[in-house]
Protein backbone atom coordinates (compact mmCIF):
# COMPACT_ATOMS: atom_id res chain seq x y z
CA UNK A 1 0.00 0.00 0.00
CA UNK A 2 1.25 3.55 -0.85
CA UNK A 3 2.30 5.89 -3.85
CA UNK A 4 2.49 4.34 -7.03
CA UNK A 5 6.28 4.16 -7.94
CA UNK A 6 9.50 2.50 -5.93
CA UNK A 7 7.84 -1.20 -6.42
CA UNK A 8 4.55 -0.21 -4.79
CA UNK A 9 1.05 -0.01 -6.91
CA UNK A 10 -2.27 2.11 -6.30
CA UNK A 11 -4.61 -0.06 -4.45
CA UNK A 12 -8.46 0.96 -5.31
CA UNK A 13 -11.42 1.93 -3.33
CA UNK A 14 -13.39 -1.41 -4.17
CA UNK A 15 -10.23 -3.38 -2.81
CA UNK A 16 -10.29 -1.11 0.83
CA UNK A 17 -13.31 -1.11 1.32
CA UNK A 18 -12.76 -4.88 2.83
CA UNK A 19 -10.43 -3.10 5.48
CA UNK A 20 -10.49 -1.43 8.40
CA UNK A 21 -7.65 1.51 7.51
CA UNK A 22 -5.60 2.61 11.07
CA UNK A 23 -3.14 5.32 10.45
CA UNK A 24 -0.09 5.21 13.16
CA UNK A 25 1.65 8.27 13.11
CA UNK A 26 5.57 8.34 13.75
CA UNK A 27 6.14 8.89 16.84
CA UNK A 28 7.52 12.73 18.30
CA UNK A 29 11.07 13.80 19.93
CA UNK A 30 9.07 14.41 22.65
CA UNK A 31 7.68 10.57 23.33
CA UNK A 32 10.71 9.42 22.17
CA UNK A 33 12.66 11.03 24.74
CA UNK A 34 10.30 10.38 28.28
CA UNK A 35 10.12 6.55 26.69
CA UNK A 36 13.22 6.13 26.54
CA UNK A 37 14.84 8.83 29.47
CA UNK A 38 12.49 6.56 31.75
CA UNK A 39 14.29 3.31 30.77
CA UNK A 40 18.14 4.33 31.26
CA UNK A 41 17.21 6.16 34.52
CA UNK A 42 15.32 3.40 35.87
CA UNK A 43 17.79 1.15 35.08
CA UNK A 44 20.95 3.66 36.32
CA UNK A 45 19.09 4.14 39.88
CA UNK A 46 18.36 0.59 40.24
CA UNK A 47 21.34 -0.42 39.46
CA UNK A 48 23.30 1.92 41.95
CA UNK A 49 25.72 3.52 39.16
CA UNK A 50 27.72 6.54 40.35
CA UNK A 51 25.89 9.88 39.95
CA UNK A 52 28.31 11.21 37.06
CA UNK A 53 26.94 8.55 35.16
CA UNK A 54 23.36 8.81 35.58
CA UNK A 55 23.94 12.79 35.11
CA UNK A 56 24.11 11.53 31.30
CA UNK A 57 20.69 10.22 30.72
CA UNK A 58 19.57 12.73 29.02
CA UNK A 59 22.70 13.18 27.37
CA UNK A 60 22.17 9.92 25.53
CA UNK A 61 18.57 10.13 24.55
CA UNK A 62 19.18 13.37 23.48
CA UNK A 63 22.19 12.39 21.30
CA UNK A 64 20.77 9.09 20.43
CA UNK A 65 17.49 11.01 18.77
CA UNK A 66 19.25 13.34 17.04
CA UNK A 67 21.63 10.92 15.48
CA UNK A 68 18.62 8.59 14.49
CA UNK A 69 17.12 11.27 13.15
CA UNK A 70 19.75 12.48 11.18
CA UNK A 71 20.41 8.73 9.57
CA UNK A 72 16.83 8.72 8.58
CA UNK A 73 16.78 12.11 7.08
CA UNK A 74 20.06 11.49 4.90
CA UNK A 75 20.88 8.15 4.69
CA UNK A 76 17.98 6.62 2.51
CA UNK A 77 16.92 3.34 0.82
CA UNK A 78 18.69 2.70 -2.58
CA UNK A 79 18.69 -0.52 -4.95
CA UNK A 80 22.26 -0.54 -4.01
CA UNK A 81 21.89 -0.03 -0.13
CA UNK A 82 18.23 -1.22 -0.30
CA UNK A 83 18.79 -2.27 3.48
CA UNK A 84 19.22 1.38 4.72
CA UNK A 85 15.51 1.25 6.04
CA UNK A 86 16.13 2.51 10.11
CA UNK A 87 13.49 2.34 12.37
CA UNK A 88 12.33 2.83 16.59
CA UNK A 89 13.91 -0.72 16.61
CA UNK A 90 17.21 0.52 15.87
CA UNK A 91 16.59 2.91 18.69
CA UNK A 92 15.59 0.82 21.00
CA UNK A 93 18.52 -1.96 20.39
CA UNK A 94 20.80 1.58 21.64
CA UNK A 95 19.68 0.86 25.07
CA UNK A 96 19.36 -2.70 24.88
CA UNK A 97 22.85 -2.81 24.27
CA UNK A 98 23.48 0.04 27.07
CA UNK A 99 21.45 -1.90 29.55
CA UNK A 100 24.22 -4.73 28.99
CA UNK A 101 26.75 -2.94 31.48
CA UNK A 102 26.80 -3.09 35.08
CA UNK A 103 27.90 -0.35 37.61
CA UNK A 104 31.48 -1.88 38.48
CA UNK A 105 33.01 -1.94 34.81
CA UNK A 106 31.48 1.71 34.05
CA UNK A 107 32.23 4.21 37.15
CA UNK A 108 33.10 7.07 35.19
CA UNK A 109 31.11 9.35 32.54
CA UNK A 110 33.83 8.97 30.21
CA UNK A 111 32.84 5.11 30.09
CA UNK A 112 29.28 5.86 29.76
CA UNK A 113 30.00 8.04 26.92
CA UNK A 114 32.42 5.39 25.30
CA UNK A 115 29.75 2.72 25.76
CA UNK A 116 26.84 5.02 24.02
CA UNK A 117 29.39 5.52 20.52
CA UNK A 118 30.11 2.44 20.72
CA UNK A 119 26.33 0.70 20.66
CA UNK A 120 25.21 3.75 18.26
CA UNK A 121 28.02 2.54 15.85
CA UNK A 122 26.95 -1.02 16.26
CA UNK A 123 23.15 -0.17 15.71
CA UNK A 124 24.22 2.01 12.87
CA UNK A 125 27.76 1.93 11.56
CA UNK A 126 27.64 -1.83 11.11
CA UNK A 127 24.77 -1.32 8.38
CA UNK A 128 26.98 1.27 6.10
CA UNK A 129 27.78 -0.23 3.28
CA UNK A 130 30.90 2.67 0.93
CA UNK A 131 32.92 5.11 2.50
CA UNK A 132 30.97 8.49 1.83
CA UNK A 133 28.35 7.26 4.31
CA UNK A 134 30.64 6.02 7.00
CA UNK A 135 32.40 10.06 6.55
CA UNK A 136 28.94 11.16 7.24
CA UNK A 137 28.63 8.73 10.64
CA UNK A 138 31.93 9.95 12.24
CA UNK A 139 30.78 13.32 11.50
CA UNK A 140 27.66 13.09 13.12
CA UNK A 141 29.21 11.01 16.02
CA UNK A 142 31.91 13.93 16.40
CA UNK A 143 29.52 17.00 16.79
CA UNK A 144 26.82 14.71 19.40
CA UNK A 145 30.33 14.08 21.08
CA UNK A 146 31.32 17.61 21.09
CA UNK A 147 27.87 19.66 21.63
CA UNK A 148 25.57 17.29 23.71
CA UNK A 149 28.46 15.20 25.50
CA UNK A 150 31.05 17.78 26.10
CA UNK A 151 33.82 15.10 25.31
CA UNK A 152 36.84 15.37 23.84
CA UNK A 153 36.73 12.27 22.04
CA UNK A 154 37.64 12.18 18.62
CA UNK A 155 35.15 10.31 16.17
CA UNK A 156 38.25 9.19 14.07
CA UNK A 157 40.19 7.74 16.89
CA UNK A 158 36.97 5.54 18.34
CA UNK A 159 36.12 4.29 15.16
CA UNK A 160 39.01 4.04 13.02
CA UNK A 161 42.43 4.54 14.29
CA UNK A 162 41.66 2.68 17.47
CA UNK A 163 38.41 1.41 17.17
CA UNK A 164 36.28 0.99 21.39
CA UNK A 165 35.12 -2.64 21.56
CA UNK A 166 32.73 -3.38 24.70
CA UNK A 167 32.45 -7.65 24.87
CA UNK A 168 31.29 -9.93 27.97
CA UNK A 169 33.69 -12.60 27.20
CA UNK A 170 37.01 -11.46 28.25
CA UNK A 171 37.14 -13.74 31.47
CA UNK A 172 37.23 -16.89 29.10
CA UNK A 173 35.72 -20.07 28.29
CA UNK A 174 33.41 -21.33 31.01
CA UNK A 175 32.63 -18.10 32.83
CA UNK A 176 28.92 -18.81 34.28
CA UNK A 177 26.67 -15.84 32.88
CA UNK A 178 25.87 -14.26 36.12
CA UNK A 179 29.85 -13.25 36.44
CA UNK A 180 30.52 -12.43 32.73
CA UNK A 181 31.03 -8.61 32.57
CA UNK A 182 29.91 -6.24 29.74
CA UNK A 183 32.85 -4.30 29.56
CA UNK A 184 35.30 -1.93 27.47
CA UNK A 185 38.16 -4.30 25.72
CA UNK A 186 41.43 -1.97 25.30
CA UNK A 187 43.49 -4.76 25.39
CA UNK A 188 43.81 -6.30 21.89
CA UNK A 189 46.66 -8.78 22.32
CA UNK A 190 44.76 -10.23 25.34
CA UNK A 191 41.80 -10.09 23.29
CA UNK A 192 43.25 -12.22 20.59
CA UNK A 193 44.66 -14.89 22.94
CA UNK A 194 40.94 -15.31 24.73
CA UNK A 195 39.19 -15.79 21.46
CA UNK A 196 42.03 -17.88 20.36
CA UNK A 197 40.94 -20.10 24.08
CA UNK A 198 37.50 -19.91 22.80
CA UNK A 199 38.29 -21.34 19.19
CA UNK A 200 40.25 -24.09 20.72
CA UNK A 201 37.54 -25.08 23.11
CA UNK A 202 35.52 -25.15 20.11
CA UNK A 203 37.51 -27.53 18.01
CA UNK A 204 38.17 -29.90 20.59
CA UNK A 205 33.78 -29.93 21.35
CA UNK A 206 33.25 -30.37 17.44
CA UNK A 207 33.61 -33.14 14.73
CA UNK A 208 34.41 -30.47 12.77
CA UNK A 209 37.18 -27.86 13.62
CA UNK A 210 37.62 -25.09 11.95
CA UNK A 211 41.47 -23.99 11.50
CA UNK A 212 41.25 -20.04 11.63
CA UNK A 213 43.08 -17.28 11.77
CA UNK A 214 42.29 -14.64 14.17
CA UNK A 215 43.42 -11.56 12.49
CA UNK A 216 41.85 -8.23 13.22
CA UNK A 217 38.79 -7.31 10.98
CA UNK A 218 37.79 -11.28 12.14
CA UNK A 219 37.66 -10.58 15.67
CA UNK A 220 35.94 -7.53 15.07
CA UNK A 221 33.44 -9.30 13.37
CA UNK A 222 33.36 -11.81 16.09
CA UNK A 223 32.45 -9.61 18.74
CA UNK A 224 30.14 -8.02 17.16
CA UNK A 225 27.82 -11.26 16.33
CA UNK A 226 28.65 -12.15 20.12
CA UNK A 227 27.02 -9.05 20.62
CA UNK A 228 24.05 -9.87 19.19
CA UNK A 229 23.67 -13.36 20.29
CA UNK A 230 23.98 -12.36 23.77
CA UNK A 231 20.81 -10.08 23.77
CA UNK A 232 17.39 -11.73 23.95
CA UNK A 233 15.90 -12.47 20.66
CA UNK A 234 19.15 -11.02 18.84
CA UNK A 235 19.40 -11.93 14.99
CA UNK A 236 21.72 -10.44 12.54
CA UNK A 237 22.11 -10.48 8.77
CA UNK A 238 25.54 -11.29 7.46
CA UNK A 239 26.20 -9.83 3.98
CA UNK A 240 29.29 -11.19 1.97
CA UNK A 241 30.52 -12.84 -0.89
CA UNK A 242 30.52 -16.76 -1.00
CA UNK A 243 32.97 -18.43 1.11
CA UNK A 244 34.40 -14.79 3.25
CA UNK A 245 33.69 -16.90 6.45
CA UNK A 246 30.20 -16.03 7.74
CA UNK A 247 29.21 -19.08 8.90
CA UNK A 248 32.49 -19.63 10.30
CA UNK A 249 32.45 -16.61 12.63
CA UNK A 250 29.10 -16.80 13.57
CA UNK A 251 29.81 -20.57 15.20
CA UNK A 252 32.68 -19.23 17.12
CA UNK A 253 30.94 -16.43 18.14
CA UNK A 254 27.73 -18.44 19.05
CA UNK A 255 30.76 -20.46 21.49
CA UNK A 256 31.89 -17.04 22.50
CA UNK A 257 28.04 -16.38 23.66
CA UNK A 258 27.46 -19.37 25.24
CA UNK A 259 24.79 -20.80 22.34
CA UNK A 260 24.68 -23.65 20.51
CA UNK A 261 24.73 -23.55 16.96
CA UNK A 262 22.73 -25.45 14.50
CA UNK A 263 21.06 -25.13 10.83
CA UNK A 264 20.03 -27.32 8.11
CA UNK A 265 22.39 -28.97 5.70
CA UNK A 266 20.55 -29.13 2.11
CA UNK A 267 21.03 -32.49 0.92
CA UNK A 268 19.22 -34.21 -2.30
CA UNK A 269 16.34 -35.43 -0.76
CA UNK A 270 15.83 -32.59 1.69
CA UNK A 271 11.85 -31.14 1.89
CA UNK A 272 9.14 -29.74 3.76
CA UNK A 273 9.18 -32.50 6.30
CA UNK A 274 13.15 -32.88 6.36
CA UNK A 275 13.14 -28.64 7.41
CA UNK A 276 9.83 -29.25 9.88
CA UNK A 277 12.31 -31.94 11.73
CA UNK A 278 15.24 -29.74 12.13
CA UNK A 279 13.26 -27.00 13.18
CA UNK A 280 11.43 -29.51 15.65
CA UNK A 281 15.05 -30.74 16.80
CA UNK A 282 16.12 -26.82 17.34
CA UNK A 283 12.99 -25.90 19.01
CA UNK A 284 13.48 -29.52 21.97
CA UNK A 285 17.10 -28.08 22.16
CA UNK A 286 16.51 -24.38 23.50
CA UNK A 287 13.02 -25.43 25.23
CA UNK A 288 13.17 -28.77 26.62
CA UNK A 289 16.82 -29.01 27.15
CA UNK A 290 17.50 -25.22 28.24
CA UNK A 291 20.19 -24.72 25.87
CA UNK A 292 20.46 -21.17 24.25
CA UNK A 293 20.58 -21.68 20.82
CA UNK A 294 22.11 -20.04 17.32
CA UNK A 295 19.91 -20.95 14.45
CA UNK A 296 22.29 -20.40 11.77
Amino acid sequence: CGEPGGGRNHVTPRFLRFFHMVCVPEISDGSMSLMFSSILNGFLSKKNFSEGVRTLTSAVVKGTTELFRSVVADLLPTPSRCHYTFNLRDVSKVFQGILQVKPRSCQREDVMTKLWAHEAARCFHDRLINKQDKEYFYEKMGGLLQTVFASNLDAKTIFVDKPIMFGNYMKGVGTPDEDKLYEEIADRKKLGKVLEDFLDDFNLNTSKPMPLVLFMDCIDHVNRIARVLGQPRGNALLVGVGGSGKQSVTRLASHVAGAVCTGIELTRGYGAQAFKEDIKRMMFMAGVDGNQVTFL
